[in-house]
């Protein structure tokens, strides 16, 4: 992986070819999804199958913003587990009904509430973490691992596995580092290696079969009925902006956003859409909304780059490069909302679905000038 410091002399060295990796990983906040990519998303919301052939679901995708050009098993964060190859019991609380021996865990069956854990708080909530172990043998019931209090998938046979768990608290009983292996009462074998490590980003991610995009040549295809990500990031109050590369809706009958969220007034907004009416790009942004901020062009079945950008006093909406609208600034976006990859995230609620497909979508914390956003729109296209 390239080193931090390494990143910035790059970045520093952008005027003579321009990187959208160093860009991005510039960005002090933000997040940067590619669907042409086929080794960072996910069939499930658990990360077990990847979605690389056309057609597939799309449960998971992660962020590569601060991967720094990595690959996602480049990118992974430390080991988090002490001692992943079971050579001993060291930094492990081993509960009854556990061993630790020959470099393999071992349990019998016996009471539920017993696992191996390590010692100390590792888990941020909100994170995302990659989970392998191994199961070398099992006599009975099955084993499963957690993370932040999420338990993983019940497993009932021998083999190897990795799954991605969103932590959603910082610990669970009963340990405060929020990492257990454990098992079902009745759960008797053995377990030879055992590793977590953090994902890097911001994970995006739909539990619900109906409601996953489907991997195509053109990118992730939302059905503009319920399909979306739900992602774990959230706006900034100051400067930023939202640039997405995709094939428009043919045809809404209703406004559809490809991103973004609102609270619940909604007089804190920040998002993209197309709208039904003319089929062009509009915005919205702090108390306004799409009625002001509007483009132009009708972009319905086009592939474009739709940009919008904003600082402290201004606002630019970008369509293939030619700026739609600017104007002045009213409120702030959200920041107690996540935002929702095509789709609105209404204080919750996802709704004004996108009927298109999102090759690359990225958002950041700086506002685009209009030579900046033609850098990054040609990394984009290219």
């Amino acid at each position: 992986m390239v080193c931090r410091v390494g990143m910035r002399r790059l970045l520093a060295l952008g005027g003579r070819k321009f990187s959208l990796t160093a860009f991005m990983f510039g960005q002090s906040d933000g997040f940067y999804y590619d669907f042409t990519r086929t080794d960072r998303h996910f069939q499930e919301y658990t990360g077990q199958t990847l979605a690389d052939d056309i057609g597939e679901a799309i449960g998971l995708a992660l962020d590569q913003r601060t991967w720094g050009g990595a690959s996602l098993s480049g990118a992974l964060g430390p080991e988090l587990v002490p001692d992943p190859t079971f050579g001993s019991a060291s930094g492990l609380t081993v509960q009854a009904y556990w061993t630790i021996a020959d470099g393999v865990a071992t349990r019998i069956t016996g009471a539920s509430g017993t696992a191996i854990y390590p010692t100390g708080s590792l888990v941020a909530v909100g994170g995302l973490y990659r989970v392998r172990y191994q199961i070398t043998n099992i006599a009975a019931g099955s084993c499963i691992a957690a993370v932040g209090s999420v338990g993983g998938i019940s497993r009932a046979t021998s083999g190897s596995f990795e799954e991605y768990i969103l932590a959603t608290v910082a610990n669970g009983s009963p340990t405060a580092s929020g990492m257990l292996l454990y098992g079902t009462p009745t759960f008797a074998g053995s377990v030879d290696d055992w590793s977590v490590k953090r994902v890097p980003g911001y994970s995006a991610l739909q539990a619900t079969g109906a409601a996953k995009p489907t991997r195509q040549t053109s990118g992730a295809k939302f059905d503009g009925s319920d399909d979306n990500l739900l992602t774990t990031y959230y706006a900034g109050s100051a400067a930023g902006f939202i640039m997405a590369l995709g094939t428009m809706p043919a045809s809404p009958a209703t406004d559809q956003i490809l991103c973004g969220a609102s609270d619940s007034g909604p007089s804190n907004r920040c998002y993209l859409l197309v709208s039904a009416s003319g089929g062009v790009v509009c915005g919205g942004l702090g108390g306004q909304s799409a009625a002001t901020i509007k483009g132009t062009t009708d972009v319905r079945s086009r592939r474009v780059v739709v940009c919008l950008t904003w600082d402290a006093t201004s606002v630019t909406l970008f369509v293939d490069g030619v700026i739609e609208y600017t104007g002045a600034r009213s409120g702030n976006p959200t920041t107690a909302t996540p935002w929702r990859v095509g789709a609105h995230n209404a204080a919750g609620t996802a709704g004004s679905f996108f009927g298109g497909a999102i090759e690359k979508i990225i958002t950041g914390r700086e506002y685009l000038t209009a030579s900046k956003e033609r850098q990054v729109r040609l990394a984009l296209l290219a």
